[in-house]
Order: C-alpha cells, then structure tokens, then sequence
C-alpha cells in the first residue's frame, strides 16, 4: 500500500540526477521491478491510499491502459506480467 501524498514524486518514480547521469528508482519502481520479474501465477496489487493527483497519476497512463508498461524518464520500460 502506498500513499501518494506522503512523498514527493521523486520519492514514488525516481529520479535522474543530471550531474552524475544516474537513475534511482522511488518507491513505485522498485516495486514495480520485482513485481515484473516474479513468474508466480498469483495475482499482484498496488494499493494507492489516498486522493489521486493529475500530477502522479498522469504518470501512470501507460501502466493503467492495455500495454502494462511504466515508462522511464530515462526511456527505460518496465513491463507488467499480463
């Protein structure tokens, strides 16, 4: 279960840092990483507790639709099992 709110966006996605040109994984990714690679046929939820912002949830678009993939700043994709 995560909480929007209670992190900045960099906190919950990730960020690039533009002097050392490293990625590092938020909260979100890092689950999404590890629910991606997990071959088990149990089904797997991401609970979002709290009110939905344009600003997270826009990032999310590719994720919720039919293609299942979280795009990267970095044009890494993470893709979901089906």
């Amino acid at each position: 279960m995560i909480n929007p709110k209670s992190m900045p966006l960099d906190d919950l996605f990730g960020y690039f840092n533009e002097k050392t040109r490293e990625w590092t994984d938020g909260a979100l990714t890092c689950i999404m990483r590890k629910q991606a690679v997990d071959q088990s046929p149990n089904r797997k939820l991401i609970n979002f507790d709290g009110p939905i912002e344009p600003d997270w949830v826009e990032n999310l678009n590719s994720v919720l639709d039919d293609n299942k993939v979280l795009n990267l700043i970095t044009g890494e994709t993470i893709k979901l099992m089906p």
